[in-house]
């Protein structure tokens, strides 16, 4: 862990207890290097208990280990499970999301390659009569994701008979090929993509259920605007500097999806993608007023 990845660690606590009124209370008998980004109870770290329901979709998705997870303080995980809560999630009028009631879930599975042993999974998914929206959370994500496209990616994504529908094969092909000479190494360019085939695919099989919604693949990254002062103008300067990268190659990333979002409008699927930042996607959600304070450890 970098000095700038401890600083935001660091940073977090203090907003997590100012938000939460308590103290984070950390696992006792490890090295303080260890555990300080740790909580003891993974109740603390949650506004809410979780539904049996959504605990099965987590242990679904990866045993009690995803559960495991939860415990620490950066989870994206537990980030989403906060935003999203047990049940349902309204949204007011704003740019992003429709207003309305919507449903959740979380941790659905999006089949790319049939017979994989691991097939795609996004964080939340939020539906209703009208619109699915398919959300991939960052929280420290950015701050340590650094690789390249061509690595991540499955080969058998460059093969058309992989394709479950074939109509499928060039377009996405295609954007695999802009991808490589994109210069994409910090946006998590594979996961994207890798949802928006899992999202093809299960709009050709549901065809009938999805008709006439709009579909829209969202990804909410965390940030925060000018965490350092004038004394830590280094560490400001890094901080920046990975969420202009972020999303100077998120634009570059959705040119190259140029022929799968057109595959979508042949379709006549009303499909989008999108980056949004968290600090822009609370204040259009409808929470108790006990829920939003709660919530300012992530603004």
């Amino acid at each position: 862990m970098n000095k700038l990845q401890i600083q935001i660690h660091e940073l977090l606590k203090h907003k997590y207890e100012a938000a939460s009124g308590r103290k984070m209370v950390t696992p006792k008998g490890l090295l303080a290097s260890r555990n300080r980004f740790i909580f003891e109870n993974v109740s603390d770290n949650l506004y809410e208990p979780m539904s049996e329901k959504v605990s099965q979709q987590y242990r679904d998705a990866g045993g009690e280990e995803a559960l495991e997870k939860m415990h620490s303080l950066r989870s994206s995980a537990a980030m989403t499970y906060n935003i999203f809560g047990n049940d349902t999630v309204r949204f007011a009028e704003n740019p992003f999301v429709s207003a309305g009631e919507y449903n959740v879930c979380y941790e659905a599975v999006l089949e790319t390659v049939p017979g994989l042993k691991e097939q795609d999974r996004i964080d939340a998914v939020i539906s209703n009569e009208k619109e699915i929206d398919f959300f991939e959370m960052k929280l420290f994500e950015p701050l340590y994701h650094k690789t390249s496209f061509a690595h991540e990616l499955s080969s058998s994504l460059e093969d058309a008979q992989h394709y479950v529908y074939t109509d499928s094969a060039f377009p996405f092909m295609e954007s695999i090929r802009r991808m490589r000479g994109s210069g994409i190494v910090r946006y998590d360019a594979c996961q994207m993509f890798n949802h928006a085939l899992g999202i093809y695919n299960y709009i050709r099989k549901n065809e009938l259920a999805v008709k006439g919604k709009k579909i829209k693949l969202i990804n909410c990254i965390w940030t925060l605007d000018n965490p350092f002062g004038d004394e830590e103008e280094k560490l400001r300067r890094e901080f920046d500097n990975v969420f202009f990268e972020e999303k100077t190659e998120f634009a570059k990333f959705k040119e190259c999806m140029f022929n799968v979002i057109n595959l979508f409008e042949k379709k006549g699927i009303d499909f989008t993608i999108s980056l949004v930042e968290l600090k822009d996607l609370l204040p259009a959600m409808e929470f108790s007023e006990e829920k939003r304070s709660w919530l300012n450890r992530y603004l």
